[in-house]
């Protein structure tokens, strides 16, 4: 299904089947966040209860943003602005995420591995979408 989609932002004398890395990952992100909250779920700890949420929220608004960004198609400068806005969220939200996981690896102790290979997971996806964000930059000096 998102190959079809990919499509959507390539001119169609470029298309090629390429590496969504950056989407991937991000998803695998949520799906490993799902997997810590229902290790962590038995506890009735109001910290937890708050924190399932914002790892909810900020997963899905990271999937949101990589999708919305994909998507525009870049024509004009203003479509560059646009998608590299929606980047920029996604970076933004990638370090939050960091960082609330960092600060509940202090508290939790017991789910070490499992953070330690979410906290991996989430720098290789700043790093995926710094260099993604990077590429259109070429793109827009192509507009001066």
């Amino acid at each position: 299904m998102l190959k079809e989609e990919s499509n959507m932002s390539v001119p169609v004398h470029r298309r090629k089947e390429h590496n969504l890395k950056y989407y991937s990952l991000a998803r695998e992100i949520r799906i490993d966040i799902l997997k810590i909250i229902k290790k962590i779920d038995k506890s009735d700890d109001f910290i937890v209860e708050k924190y399932k949420e914002v790892f909810f929220e900020y997963s899905r608004k990271l999937i949101y943003n990589i999708r919305i960004a994909h998507n525009i198609y870049v024509k004009t400068k203003t479509d560059y602005e646009m998608r590299r806005g929606f980047q920029n969220k996604a970076i933004a939200i990638s370090h939050l995420l960091l960082e609330e996981i960092e600060f509940l690896f202090e508290i939790f102790k017991k789910a070490i591995k499992l953070f330690e290979q979410l906290i991996k997971k989430i720098n290789e996806e700043i790093k995926l979408l710094k260099g993604w964000r990077t590429a259109n930059d070429k793109i827009v000096n192509n507009f001066n």
